[in-house]
């Protein structure tokens, strides 16, 4: 897919269901130099049909992680420039949503990622603590039983992940033959260079641990770094 040249997308999020694909994406438009979450509907041939913005704020909106739980979707985009991550539900798929909560404030959060692990919610971002610092460095993680209404808690050893080979979030956290893995992005020597691939080995209150199983770098094409 490529855009109007006016435009960029980026941090595609996918559902499949009843033959259609709908793709959660950033949208930057040029002018403004700001994103917002829009939603493109694609069918069965591989066309986009149709296309509706979901989500606008002041702020730039990006990585618009969308999850099921309890047959209602919701969407967590970052808004590390509004100083929040929050939630949002849907109350008409794929187009309508609506503010639900915020899970934290003040706070530089970036590609927030929410999994559901033994009876809690793990949500893992890395966060910017001063205007100087990086936000691709430090992984952290915040718990909690009861998404909509519960007290997201830091865990113990906050941050977790202290490298910006693997500290920052790259999409979903999936289950495969009773094994967590979690993708990342691999931000040196610069942001967005290439993904990692982590096994969680530990995922405790009190306990983090992972493993980089593979990582997918950008030399399998000569243009791809112009």
């Amino acid at each position: 897919l490529v855009p109007p040249k006016d435009r960029i997308w980026a941090d595609p999020f996918v559902v499949s269901k009843s033959g259609k694909h709908y793709l959660f994406i950033e949208e930057l438009l040029r002018k403004t130099n700001k994103g917002h979450i829009s939603c493109l509907v694609m069918n069965e041939t591989g066309e986009i049909e149709d296309s509706k913005i979901l989500i606008e704020r002041p702020y730039h909106l990006s990585y618009p992680f969308i999850f099921q739980h309890a047959n209602t979707w919701y969407m967590i985009p970052e808004s590390a420039e509004g100083k929040t991550v929050d939630l949002f539900e849907c109350t008409d798929f794929p187009f309508q949503w609506r503010f639900r909560r915020s899970l934290l404030t003040n706070v530089e959060a970036f590609d927030s990622t929410v999994h559901f692990h033994e009876g809690e919610f793990w949500l893992f971002c890395t966060i910017k603590k001063t205007a100087e610092g990086s936000s691709d460095d430090n992984l952290y993680l915040f718990h909690t039983k009861d998404l909509v209404e519960g007290e997201w808690l830091p865990h113990r050893n906050n941050p977790v992940i202290r490298d910006p080979v693997s500290a920052r979030p790259a999409g979903r956290i999936f289950l495969h033959n009773n094994t967590l893995y979690r993708p990342s992005q691999i931000c040196v020597p610069r942001y967005g260079y290439g993904l990692s691939l982590n096994k969680i080995t530990e995922l405790t209150r009190s306990t983090y641990a992972e493993v980089t199983i593979s990582r997918a770098l950008p030399n399998w094409r000569k243009d791809l770094l112009s």
